[in-house]
């Protein structure tokens, strides 16, 4: 793609932007919108990133200093 002009260029982006709507609308068509979990949703998945508790001093404070003991 080469452009030799400010128009040209306008004209280029005009034309891609309806390009990747047109894609985006295809896509949306076959699958649906997008949307974010429900409570229930959320709480079905085991996930490990969800607790709030400390991770990092446990291991630190208790098990790896039990072997002096």
């Amino acid at each position: 793609m080469s452009v030799s002009n400010m128009r040209e260029l306008l004209a280029y982006s005009a034309a891609q932007k309806t390009k990747r709507a047109e894609e985006w609308n295809q896509e949306r068509l076959q699958h649906g919108y997008c949307r974010g979990l429900n409570h229930r949703e959320y709480m079905r998945y085991r996930v490990s990133g969800k607790s709030v508790f400390r991770k990092g001093k446990d291991f630190s404070h208790r098990e790896r200093w039990k072997y002096t003991s």
